[in-house]
C-alpha cells in the first residue's frame, strides 16, 4: 500500500482529506461538549490530544502516524 500511495505521490493528498475530516468532524464536537458541560471537559479532551500525539511518535505506519498527530 505504502509503495503504491508513494508511486503515485498520494500522501499529501490522503493527509490532506484527512486533516479536512478531523477538523470537520470532532471541532463541532468540541463546541457542542463546551456547550453542555462547559469548561469541565477540557482535560478530557486534553489527555486524548496528548495520548495521540505519544502514539504518532511510536507508529510505524507513515499515514497513520501523521494522522494520529493531527488528531492529537
Amino acid at each position: 500500500m505504502d509503495l503504491f500511495l508513494k508511486e503515485y505521490n498520494l500522501f499529501g493528498l490522503i493527509i490532506g482529506i484527512c486533516t479536512f475530516l478531523v477538523i470537520g468532524i470532532f471541532h463541532p464536537l468540541v463546541i457542542k461538549a463546551e456547550y453542555y458541560f462547559g469548561k469541565k471537559c477540557w482535560p478530557i479532551f486534553m489527555v486524548i490530544g496528548v495520548l495521540c500525539c505519544c502514539l504518532s511518535l511510536f507508529t510505524k505506519n507513515n499515514i497513520l502516524c501523521v494522522i494520529l498527530a493531527i488528531f492529537g
